[in-house]
């Protein structure tokens, strides 16, 4: 599990692609991307939600990219979180289903935002 450090009301953006498919292939129609917040016990801390935002990496691939507002951010406590990604794709044969999950340290904002 890998991690990232963010200030308390910071933004958080993640990229996340389907690691079937091939290089220089985009990310079609049939595949959807869902994220979410949780505790460390997993309780729900923010609500799953759709990921429809592509980009385009320096690396020239397609990635859906995961964004936690700075408002969503200012939510959460100081310490350690998850954020669950969930890519899916229920044509592939075999359904393609994966969840990765991310630490997500939330340090104190000392000086409150302009």
């Amino acid at each position: 599990m890998g991690y990232v450090t963010v200030k308390q009301g910071g933004a958080l953006t993640w990229l996340a692609r389907p690691n079937t498919l091939p290089r220089g292939e985009s990310i079609g129609g049939d595949w959807s991307c869902r994220a979410g917040v949780y505790s460390p016990g997993a309780a729900e801390e923010i609500a799953p939600f759709n990921v429809s935002t592509k980009g385009l990496h320096t690396d020239g691939e397609e990635y859906f990219v995961v964004t936690i507002t700075p408002t969503q951010m200012a939510e959460l406590s100081v310490g350690t979180h998850q954020l669950a990604i969930e890519i899916r794709n229920p044509q592939s044969i075999p359904v393609y289903e994966n969840e990765s999950v991310i630490e997500v340290r939330v340090e104190s904002q000392l000086i409150p935002a302009a």
